[in-house]
């Protein structure tokens, strides 16, 4: 993860030098730079990105100077390094032993973008019911539509999404992500060749409609933030966003919420809340 870390900071190189992009928080906390956000299964991408790039050589421009926000948009508890939820992960088809692949790939568009009920309570997070309406976001899409938003190949069995579920649990490499995205590097005696990224806001941006995973990721990173701040840890600043009555596809239908979420003014003290029901 640190190589694909490493290409995405590049990408950021370029992208600030070809463009005219005022460094982050130059008229306030809240203004200027870039937001950078990683989709579901991304915001492993950008846990990498905050694990790695202070470390990272700086030439003419230095991209922690110029990103205001990453933003972990709707990501499973998985690519934050958490167990499941009661060591249970029934649910999604997507991990149920019983389903053939061709099986899989049939129920998961349904499942992924449908719109699930939650209790105010973790322990009994909707797993598999979905709510009738609205109905499902891939659903409602046309053929052309759906094949603008899904790209399939990561997720076959030998693509690189599955290789990557496979292998980093079980090695524990996306808890180590985690930990070196939400500790900060200012000691005096830290060799990096960057500490800008340490200004770099971290924000989980989530839909409390969305699939249980999402939701029981958001709850174990805050009780993370929560141990790290009460243990007097140094760590960057964590934020949530919530978008209400919103699904993991909520750019699809709910656009001018999710675009408020990416930008709104944030607080470390609660979350903020987009949207109605």
């Amino acid at each position: 993860m640190e190589y694909n870390a490493r290409d995405l900071y590049d990408f950021l190189v370029d992208f600030v030098a070809s463009n005219d992009i005022p460094k982050a928080g130059v008229k306030g906390p809240n203004s200027g730079g870039i937001v950078v956000g990683g989709w579901s299964f991304a915001g492993g991408w950008m846990l990498a990105l905050l694990a790695y790039a202070h470390s990272f050589p700086v030439g003419e421009v230095d991209p922690g100077t110029y990103v205001r926000r990453v933003i972990l948009y709707d990501a499973p508890f998985h690519v934050c390094g958490y167990p499941p939820l009661n060591g249970d992960i029934s649910g999604s088809p997507l991990y149920d032993p019983s389903l053939t692949q061709e099986e899989k790939i049939r129920l998961g568009p349904d499942y992924a973008s449908g719109y699930f009920k939650h209790p105010n309570f973790v322990d009994a997070l909707e797993r598999r019911t979905r709510r009738t309406s609205p109905p499902p976001s891939l659903s409602t899409m046309t053929a052309e539509e759906g094949a603008s938003v899904l790209y399939a190949p990561p997720v076959d069995v030998d693509g690189s999404d599955c290789i990557l579920n496979l292998a980093c649990p079980p090695s524990g490499a996306w808890a180590v992500l985690r930990e070196k995205a939400l500790h900060v590097h200012d000691s005096e005696s830290d060799a990096a060749p960057s500490r800008s990224w340490d200004a770099v806001e971290l924000t989980y941006l989530w839909g409390d409609s969305t699939v249980w995973e999402i939701v029981w990721g958001v709850h174990c990173m805050k009780q993370t933030v929560q141990e790290a701040k009460t243990a007097g840890d140094k760590i960057r600043r964590v934020t949530f966003v919530r978008i209400k009555d919103a699904n993991h596809f909520m750019h699809w239908d709910k656009p001018e919420d999710t675009v408020r979420a990416c930008l709104a003014a944030t607080s470390e003290l609660e979350e903020v809340v987009i949207g109605s029901y």
